[in-house]
């Protein structure tokens, strides 16, 4: 665990140097929005889709809807790598209300609530609307001055995807419906 702490610490540092902040080392205040894109980065790190959802060794990261990490990767000249995968960014418009061709899907503020769900997508919601956090495997908050993560275990595996113990253990609040979950309804 310690070594995924160091990894992640200097995963955000690099995130914010490729963004152009020289300073990412000596100055220990981050903007809000690039802590949430190394968080979503460190969660896509850890995630495993079924082989038939990832091709030419890519995973596609979409942002439906405005939210802070939205607007802090999509300033980035340069994504990080996941794991083996490439990462790829698309911003979809609202208006388009689907994930097919996507891995993963960043939900914002105002992203439709009639979105039409691809099987093996993982959901990150970022200050998307009430009804969305309910489909949504992770969702993003500030808690006491920190950005946390919460994992919905029922979601990650009706979307057929995998998580690390690890990243389940690193999670604010774990839940799902079946009790004898490890961590989980806490």
């Amino acid at each position: 665990m310690v070594l995924f702490v160091l990894r992640y610490v200097l995963f955000l540092n690099l995130v914010l140097i490729l963004n152009g902040s020289g300073r990412a080392l000596a100055d220990p205040v981050y903007p809000d929005g690039m802590v949430r894109a190394a968080v979503i980065f460190g969660i896509l790190r850890f995630t495993d889709w079924p082989d038939d959802r990832i091709s030419n060794n890519e995973v596609l990261l979409c942002a439906i809807g405005t939210s802070p990490s939205e607007e802090a990767i999509s300033s980035l000249a340069q994504l990080p790598s996941i794991g083996e995968h490439r990462l790829r960014y698309r911003a979809m418009p609202a208006s388009l209300a689907q994930t097919e061709p996507c891995q993963a899907a960043i939900l914002g503020r105002d992203a439709p609530e009639t979105l039409r769900l691809s099987q093996s997508v993982l959901l990150i919601c970022d200050e998307c609307q009430s009804g969305m956090r309910e489909q949504a495997s992770v969702t993003l908050a500030r808690k006491g001055g920190r950005i946390q993560f919460e994992v919905n275990l029922d979601r990650v595996r009706a979307q057929r995807i995998s998580l690390s113990a690890s990243l389940i253990e690193l999670a604010s609040r774990c839940v799902s419906s079946e009790q004898r979950v490890r961590g989980c309804n806490d």
